[in-house]
């Protein structure tokens, strides 16, 4: 379970959206949270801040395919855009 401040509302926002997006395959997303860890030594939640290692994680582990769980976190985060901490999450993961 992870644990955040009362006032960090929108870093469990973007972080239960990654989390959503990786639960169709559980392989992957244990894959992906081992990566993080391993690689970054970081978890899923802390991509909040560097969205950039969960693209590299993502890439690494789907191929050609990661961009439809870029495009899967995208969907979820989408009613939250607006938000500029939400917005330059999307704007990094995108590029």
């Amino acid at each position: 379970m992870m644990m955040f401040e009362k006032d960090d509302p929108i870093r469990w926002f973007v972080t239960y959206a990654i989390d959503d997006a990786l639960s169709s395959s559980m392989m992957h997303r244990e894959r992906t949270k081992e990566r993080l860890k391993n690689d970054f030594g970081c978890n899923i939640s802390e991509c909040y801040y560097n969205p950039q290692y969960l693209k590299e994680v993502l890439s690494d582990i789907y191929g050609k395919s990661y961009s439809l769980v870029i495009r899967k976190i995208v969907e979820r985060l989408a009613e939250r855009d607006s938000d500029k901490s939400v917005f330059r999450f999307i704007s990094l993961l995108n590029r």
